[in-house]
């Protein structure tokens, strides 16, 4: 493995720690605390909620630091999307909601999900993937948008994959 290899991985696995160790574990695991309070056992499925919440946390992390990866490169700031580049960091972006997104949709169908919650697991995909493509802009104002929509988008896919998963009766 050569020095670039290196810091690439390094900085993928930073990325994936911090999202999990962080406040990234908040989001996974706020429907696990609610369908626990709600029905006080956990159904099967959360067996792909909880890693894949882990997923998209590094992604929203990696879509972060995108925005503000000119003053971070000025400020020598080492962040992911200064490590990687932003053309890199966009591709590991890209690459980490493209697993978020199949893996969701593919598990609604595999595990039975149904009702309006589909629906919003879609839209939330779509939201998403809109700020997945203006995270590519050339100003932070462009990318700060880009990040946020792909917060809202996960937020939605979170959101309708419990809801169509409880609505399948699993």
């Amino acid at each position: 493995m050569d020095k670039l290899d290196k810091k690439i991985f390094g900085t993928l696995f930073f990325s994936i720690f911090a999202a999990v160790t962080g406040a990234g574990i908040v989001v996974p695991l706020l429907p696990v605390y609610a369908w626990l309070g709600a029905v006080g056992t956990l159904p099967d499925a959360f067996l792909v909620l909880v890693p894949l919440g882990a997923v998209a946390g590094a992604a929203l992390a990696i879509g972060n630091a995108l925005v503000d990866v000119d003053r971070d490169r000025a400020a020598q700031t080492p962040t992911p999307a200064v490590a990687l580049g932003p053309t890199r960091a966009w591709r590991a972006l890209a690459s980490l909601h493209s697993v978020v997104s199949a893996v969701a949709l593919a598990s609604l169908l595999l595990l039975g999900g149904s009702g309006p919650g589909i629906l919003i697991a879609l839209a939330g995909v779509i939201v998403s993937w809109g700020g997945v493509f203006l995270d590519r802009g050339e100003s932070a104002a462009i990318r700060e948008r880009g990040w946020e929509l792909q917060a809202v988008g996960v937020a939605m896919l979170a959101a309708g994959w419990v809801l169509a998963i409880a609505d399948g009766g699993r």
